[in-house]
Formats: structure tokens, sequence, C-alpha cells
């Protein structure tokens, strides 16, 4: 069983406008109160975050390569920690059940990924077709379909998903790539080869904006 203190929540930003803000704040909040115990790292963003004690906030020079999430991202696992890492935007909901429907699953994997739904309550793309004989490429996997003999023909979306410390230190994401250029689909490829990836269909976490 893994204890809160174990986990962090590892959070990408560039938000600058007051809407923006004001749904990372509402993101952090929910994190601080349903996780309480973990950690949380944000990479990105203007503002200090020194009201929140649980917080790391790391400056990110926006200037350097626009949409630059590899990096960010691989800012976040150089400095982590905790055994598990959840890697996410900043527009992840945690509801008060996640912690438990993770330890009621287990944590025998490498990487994983759980129900996703949008602001509005439907599903959106968590685990992707890439190469699935029945589903067309980059449309999200059936829930019946996400089960093990099928996951070599998917992928994890970039958006939210857990990863063991350890393991992304080994399989780090492509900072040669940036959003929208199949950053999150070329690093599941290379961690598919090593890893163990599992899908956990009992737990959800939503956006808290539309997208």
């Amino acid at each position: 069983m893994i204890e809160q203190k174990d986990i962090t929540i590892g959070i990408i930003t560039a938000g600058s406008n007051f809407e923006k803000q004001r749904n990372l704040d509402d993101v952090i909040q929910k994190a601080s109160t349903n996780v309480p115990q973990a950690k949380i790292i944000l990479v990105g963003g203007e503002k200090s975050y020194s009201e929140y004690l649980n917080v790391s906030h790391i400056k990110f020079d926006e200037s350097q390569k626009s949409k630059w999430i590899t990096r960010k991202k691989n800012i976040i696992v150089n400095n982590c920690k905790t055994e598990i890492l959840v890697l996410c935007h900043d527009y992840i909901e945690f509801p008060p059940d996640w912690f438990d429907k993770w330890n009621e699953f287990g944590w025998d994997w490498d990487y994983a990924v759980n129900v996703v739904n949008t602001v509005d309550g439907q599903r959106d793309s968590d685990l992707n077709s890439f190469c699935h004989p029945l589903v067309p490429a980059w449309h999200k996997m059936p829930l019946e379909l996400c089960t093990e003999e099928n996951f070599p023909y998917t992928y994890v979306s970039g958006g939210y998903w857990l990863v063991k410390t350890e393991f992304m230190k080994k399989v780090p994401l492509n900072e040669n790539l940036c959003w929208g250029q199949g950053e999150d689909l070329e690093w599941c490829l290379r961690a598919r080869q090593i890893g163990k990836f599992k899908y956990n269909k009992n737990c959800i976490v939503k956006y808290n904006v539309k997208r």
C-alpha cells in the first residue's frame, strides 16, 4: 500500500490571464484537499504560489521554445522525491476518492492511467488507439477494450498519467518535441518496450474547464 506522502502531483502551466489562473488555483486547492499529504510541483505560471505550503513552484521561461511541455515535465521528474508521480496539465481536478481508488487498484505498474472525463462528465481521450485493428488511430479506446491484451496497440494521452518516478527517469520525455507534435505517443512507444502499463477503470478525474 502506498501512503499519500509517497505521491507527487506534477502540474504544468503557462497560466497568465485571470481566468486561467483562477482555474489553476481551483486545481491546486482540490488536489491539496483531496490528496492532502501529497507534494505538488508546479512548473510555469507567473504567481509565486507562496500561499500553498505544499506547492514547490518552479519558474519557466516561456520564450525558450513555444509550448515546450516536454521540458516542463522532465523538470518535474528531476525534482520529484517520491515513488509515485502524477504528471498532468493545469485543468485536471482530483476527486475526494482518487487516492482510495488507486490504493484499491494497486500500484503494480510502471505507468498507468484512469478514466478522464470532461467538465460535462463525458469520457475524454485518456487511452487512445495507435494501431488497434478495431479502433481508428487517435480515437479513444472503448472501456471494454482497455484491457491488457489491447495495451500494445494504444498510447496514453499526455494531459494526465501516473508513473513511477524512477521509471520516468529511465524513459524521459523527448525534449525535441513540443505540445501537438505527438510527444505523448513517442514517449509511450518507448515506455511500452520496457514498462508495465495498467488502466484503472474505477477511478475518475475530470477537467475543470471546457476543452
